[in-house]
């Protein structure tokens, strides 16, 4: 040993004990958090938290589908008691809805053909026939309400706009309500946008052709001429579909077309 070099000796029991490596690896693992970095624990809850927050917006999608379903089953329940109720065979069509707004508007359309049907009222008892008018009253409101809820949501059914014209004026009328006067535009104007809303269809022009007819005397001579011009109309339209005429139509360039028969 070199002079001035002092030796040292240690004890055994000074000496520090060996830490295995799997309690070092341990305490680093559970060590303080660098800075900025969080606690294992909060990285751990954040995680749950989110996974939880998922796992719940997902059953949540999930059950919507089968919620408007639900609803959909029960609309059409209560639309074929309805019109159970009243009389009327339900259509098959309310089965295949795909929502519970056509599901009225398909039981508001069933409703007022059964109004319209003359047989319904056909070799009645005056006692009986009246009851039945009062009846027939009552339902043509709740037909015109429902149709008007449709067409609400749809602004631009004409189905819709057609049934709330036609239950209002037959309401009006069975019950003998002076509104059938003095507020025509109620059922008027509605039975006008079906007509606007689809001109290839002419159920609303006829459903208003007949309420004028019926209301013949006290028109004023505006609405009479109006009349007068549809009379024409259907004459000719008649005479063309009696005659098997059909029109000729020049193609023009980028014309869409499809064509449904020949002859």
């Amino acid at each position: 040993m070199p002079a001035g070099v002092r030796r040292r000796c240690y004890h055994s029991e000074d000496m520090p004990s060996p830490v295995p490596v799997d309690q070092r690896a341990a305490a680093r693992q559970h060590g303080p958090p660098a800075p900025g970095q969080q606690p294992p624990a909060a990285a751990s809850s954040l995680r749950t938290a989110a996974r939880l927050a998922a796992a719940a917006v997902a059953l949540a999608l999930a059950l919507v589908p089968i919620a408007r379903q639900r609803a959909l089953a029960t609309r059409q329940e209560q639309m074929t008691a309805w019109l159970a109720g009243s009389g009327v065979t339900p259509p098959r069509e309310i089965e295949h809805e795909p929502d519970p707004g056509r599901v009225d508007l398909r039981a508001a359309r069933a409703s007022l053909a059964a109004e319209l049907d003359p047989v319904r009222r056909s070799d009645l008892p005056p006692a009986e026939e009246a009851r039945q008018r009062a009846e027939g009253a009552a339902r043509m409101k709740a037909t015109a309400d429902l149709a008007g809820r449709a067409l609400a949501e749809r602004p631009a059914a004409w189905e819709a706009a057609m049934v709330m014209g036609a239950a209002t004026y037959l309401s009006w009328s069975q019950a003998r309500d002076p509104q059938l006067f003095t507020a025509a535009p109620a059922w008027e104007r509605p039975l006008e946008t079906a007509s606007a809303l689809a001109p290839g269809r002419n159920e609303a022009a006829r459903l208003l052709a007949a309420a004028y007819l019926e209301l013949w005397p006290v028109l004023s001579p505006a609405k009479r001429d109006r009349e007068r011009r549809s009379a024409d109309d259907f004459r000719r339209l008649h005479r063309f579909t009696e005659s098997l005429a059909f029109f000729v139509i020049r193609a023009k360039r980028n014309m869409d077309y499809a064509r449904r028969s020949r002859r």
